[in-house]
């Protein structure tokens, strides 16, 4: 009768984790209920979700604009659409290609791996307009501050769409080192 009494209160202890581990787990897994993301081939569903804050409880037609805003700005994605559907956000994204790799042509004043050092400074792996701005960017002030400052750099892209990747070349024209006289 003793060893029933033990193996009782062995049984109901272990009950009651259990139910408190469901309780309390059930926030954390609640969110993946909440979203369903199409179109992220190459991008985490996990890498997505950890881009929302202030996820709310229950739908809110509202957060879809926040949720449409945080992932433009995320400059992962060329088109985010949201819907409301089946009790879920049903999130529709499309993804920027991956740079596979950058080239440089007519570069004399600095070489390839300086160039590649620049873009991986600043974390140039998406082909995206800002991206791509903000590198040529940084280029032109690296070349201005060794006295290239009628620099002309172009771009052309060679994009391989069933694995989401792009080649990029940039074409500079360093032009004359400007020398102020005295």
């Amino acid at each position: 009768m003793r060893k029933l009494n033990i193996n009782y209160k062995i049984l109901k202890y272990n009950l009651a984790i259990l139910f408190i581990f469901l309780f309390l787990s059930q926030p954390l897994f609640s969110n993946d209920n909440l979203f369903e993301i199409k179109g992220n081939d190459f991008t985490d569903t996990e890498a997505i979700l950890s881009l929302l804050k202030d996820i709310p409880d229950k739908l809110n037609k509202e957060y879809t604009n926040d949720i449409i805003r945080v992932l433009n700005n995320s400059n992962l994605f060329s088109d985010v659409k949201v819907d409301l559907k089946d009790d879920k956000y049903l999130i529709i994204v499309k993804e920027y290609p991956n740079i596979d790799s950058i080239k440089f042509k007519n570069n004399e004043r600095l070489k390839d791996d300086e160039l590649q050092f620049i873009a991986s400074q600043i974390n140039f792996t998406k082909s995206n307009q800002s991206s791509i701005n903000l590198f040529i960017n940084e280029l032109k002030k690296t070349y201005e501050s060794f006295g290239y400052s009628n620099i002309q750099i172009d771009y052309s892209e060679k994009k391989y769409p069933e694995i989401n990747t792009v080649d990029l070349t940039f074409v500079i024209n360093e032009g004359k080192i400007t020398k102020i006289s005295k």
